[in-house]
């Protein structure tokens, strides 16, 4: 029984290693659009300051909440 539950694990090893590959595939497409994810950071970083209002509005709902 311990035999087939390795060969099976040998072949779902096979299957990850595979995967991995196409990962680091995956891995290299996404590091050609870095570029533009770099933009969209900064883009987002901009909105940040926002949010943090928004994070305190929320803090503030957040204490009415739980004198109710």
């Amino acid at each position: 029984m311990n035999a087939e539950v390795c060969a099976m694990s040998d072949e779902r090893y096979r299957m990850y290693a595979e995967h991995v590959t196409m990962s680091d595939e995956r891995y290299r497409m996404n590091a050609q659009h870095a570029p533009m994810s770099d933009e969209k950071y900064r883009m987002n970083a901009e909105h940040v300051p926002m949010s943090h209002e928004r994070y305190r509005m929320n803090s503030t709902y957040q204490c009415m909440r739980d004198i109710e």
